[in-house]
């Protein structure tokens, strides 16, 4: 029978934990691509106002009131893009975290499952150990029966 690798539970925590971490990777990979998309929705919203405003103070008919919504709108909308900004460096950040987990946690995992295959073969070294004993054992024996018969038979036949 063989013996049961003692790390095998923390193998299989290692193999799960790192599913985890790989779907949390996959899940901050894609806020920051949500993210990044709407800077960049936020970003043309900018300049399009800023046209906007440009084309109107071209064309004669930009009037204070216009002007001052249009100014208060862009800042909103700047107000918007460092908060997406600041938004992308924090995954960012959370990403660089994750991806060093996944990193330090297969390195353990390819750890224990070194140590592993060393006990399996351990085991299969130990196994065979004891196969070659318990076939010399047995061969030992049916020589000494053998030679007990023989001696017996050649006793009985000198008689």
């Amino acid at each position: 029978m063989a013996a049961a690798f003692r790390l095998a539970r923390v193998l299989r925590l290692r193999e799960t934990q790192r599913r985890v971490r790989q779907e949390e990777f996959a899940h901050l990979v894609a806020r920051r691509e949500n993210v990044e998309a709407e800077w960049r929705r936020t970003r043309s919203a900018r300049a399009r106002v800023l046209e906007e405003e440009a084309e109107a103070a071209e064309a004669m008919v930009l009037d204070a009131g216009v002007l001052h919504l249009s100014r208060r709108f862009d800042e909103a909308l700047a107000a918007k893009e460092g908060d997406l900004a600041e938004a992308a460096r924090q995954i960012d950040r959370a990403i660089a975290h994750q991806r060093a987990q996944l990193v330090a946690g297969r390195r353990d995992e390819r750890k224990l499952l070194a140590l592993e295959a060393r006990h399996r073969e351990r085991v299969a070294r130990e196994e065979a150990r004891q196969t070659e004993y318990h076939l010399d054992d047995l061969a030992l024996s049916s020589h000494r029966r053998a030679t007990l018969e023989e001696r017996s038979g050649g006793a009985r036949r000198a008689s």
